[in-house]
């Protein structure tokens, strides 16, 4: 299940991708004042944080888990095709709305469709 705002009232958010899309959205997320970037989900790390907006924000290779540590109200989905349907299914039984900004799923749209009004949960 989705987590609760923090403290200050800011949308919990993590990032599935971190190649040039991913990483502006990063960026841009962690610059908000509405938002706070919970975490960054990519194939490979260098290290088990980054830099981001003047915070440390946790990276990890293994977004199911990334999800239940860090307890987010959205996902964006930025990551290569291949493993986005992949993500955004972990999302979903987690019950955590999804803003997808990966191309080339059309074929999944009716599963993703399906699912989210079986689990009552938002994906655009």
């Amino acid at each position: 299940m989705a987590g609760a705002a923090n403290e200050a009232g800011l949308i919990r958010v993590v990032v599935a991708g971190y190649g040039r899309l991913g990483a502006e959205l990063a960026r841009g997320l962690a610059q908000a004042r509405e938002t706070e970037l919970a975490g960054i989900a990519r194939r490979t790390t260098t290290g088990d944080q980054v830099d981001l907006g003047g915070r440390s924000v946790p990276v990890s290779n293994d977004l199911p888990a990334l999800l239940d540590q860090t307890r987010p109200q959205a996902l964006v989905e930025a990551s290569l095709p291949q493993a986005a349907l992949g993500h955004v299914r972990a999302a979903l039984e987690r019950r955590i709305p999804v803003v997808i900004a990966t191309s080339g799923l059309d074929n999944a749209v009716p599963e993703i469709r399906a699912r989210c009004q079986e689990l009552g949960v938002g994906a655009v």
